[in-house]
């Protein structure tokens, strides 16, 4: 054992909800060395070499970190309102996705019952957690996350976002959002190219290079907009908004629907009216930020 096992054995931590992001948490704690508390409804489902605790207030008791991963804010609230008492002096990491008013709820109950509060959000699948492409993102009070952090940093690359609790949650939101629309585009194209023959097969491995290179792209689209200057961008919105013109005809030509293009082309087609079609389509960012 190293001397960072060491070190890690002798901290602990509980974990409540194993499904199969909470029982990749626990996995990872206890491969990481740390004395890891387990509980869930249906008992059972503990991972080899954690300790399963009788009930949600016992699980509590046993570490002074409690991490927290269930269905929603419903089941966090059946777990914690009826042991609201054992709370004091924990501190509560939740990585269960809810609104920004459920997670702001949530930090005034544990303030109330003298806990502390960090939110945060997995921004991997479960089987990723502990590697290096997992990533964490957290919010809460900055010395609350830091006094935790070597034990969180386990589970993969942690980045605290701000101290408004509710932080981790806008920017889990947006994130996600994106690999919805990710994944919508995906669908399109692979509609669109069964008209034609190709299959989706053939569609995701040229998806998979194409898309990982145009993420080269989101560095400089920052960079401009954090300056507000949207002047000599690499993506003109007037050439964007002329190409989802033309996406547009030919899925309609093909018989696809394209009705998930068309928000961004109206987007882009507001700025255009505007005199802006020279500048970047990082300038929609404005439109969105102004809707806020």
């Amino acid at each position: 054992m190293t001397h960072k096992e060491n070190r890690m054995s002798d901290k602990s931590v509980t974990v409540i909800g194993l499904g199969n992001m909470g029982h990749a948490l626990a996995t990872t704690f206890l491969g990481a060395g740390l004395r890891t508390t387990v509980w869930n409804r249906t008992p059972g489902k503990a991972p080899s070499g954690a300790s399963e605790a009788a009930s949600a207030a016992d699980a509590v008791a046993a570490s002074p970190l409690v991490v927290i991963c269930v269905a929603d804010y419903d089941a966090v609230h059946q777990v914690l309102d009826p042991i609201a008492g054992t709370l004091a002096g924990r501190t509560i990491v939740n990585l269960t996705s809810g609104t920004l008013d459920q997670v702001r709820e949530m930090a005034e109950f544990a303030a109330r019952h003298d806990a502390s509060y960090v939110d945060g959000a997995v921004l991997a699948v479960a089987e990723m957690v502990g590697t290096t492409d997992a990533q964490l993102i957290y919010s809460g009070p900055r010395e609350v996350y830091d006094a935790h952090a070597g034990v969180l940093d386990v589970l993969g690359e942690g980045r605290h976002l701000g101290e408004d609790p509710g932080t981790a949650e806008v920017v889990d939101a947006g994130l996600v959002g994106s690999l919805y629309l990710l994944l919508a585009g995906f669908l399109h194209t692979a509609a669109l190219a069964d008209t034609a023959n190709v299959t989706p097969t053939e569609v995701a491995g040229l998806a998979s290079k194409w898309l990982v290179g145009a993420m080269a792209l989101l560095p400089g689209l920052a960079a401009e907009i954090e300056a507000g200057d949207y002047t000599g961008g690499a993506l003109p919105v007037g050439i964007n908004h002329w190409a989802l013109g033309a996406i547009t005809s030919v899925s309609e030509q093909s018989g696809v629907d394209a009705e998930i293009h068309r928000p961004f082309r109206t987007l882009l087609g507001r700025q255009v009216e505007a005199g802006r079609s020279a500048e970047s389509i990082a300038s929609v960012f404005e439109l969105l930020r102004r809707s806020a």
